[in-house]
């Protein structure tokens, strides 16, 4: 996985849970998605990018920051197996938990990116 590729797994998150919110079926569970070690992006910090950059804080600060991510995608998933009707514009924007917690992970990204390119 390159940069880029980890930016646009990362991206297709909001895609999948704003369709969730819309058409809960219960085949998304917060459990699994507040692991973050099993979606294509932490596989990767698992892997190849740990063996590459784990000495570096802007490595330590993305596996922070990813880890917040899947806490805050997590709690959405279980407010909305729980019955909870959500704006999915309002709890996947900018300027809610999950979406602070997403725009940190691109920023990550690009500032690991930066260092060693």
């Amino acid at each position: 996985m390159n940069f880029d590729d980890a930016i646009q797994a990362h991206a297709a998150w909001k895609v999948r849970l704003a369709a969730y919110i819309k058409n809960p079926d219960g085949k998304i569970q917060a459990i699994d998605i507040g692991a973050d070690h099993r979606c294509p992006l932490g596989q990767w910090l698992d892997g190849e990018a740990k063996q590459k950059f784990s000495s570096l804080p802007e490595y330590q600060t993305l596996i922070s920051e990813h880890a917040r991510f899947h806490r805050a995608a997590g709690k959405i998933v279980d407010q909305v197996n729980s019955g909870k009707a959500l704006d999915a514009v309002g709890v996947l924007g900018g300027t809610s938990e999950y979406g602070t917690a997403s725009l940190n992970v691109v920023k990550a990204i690009r500032n690991l990116r930066a260092k060693v390119e």
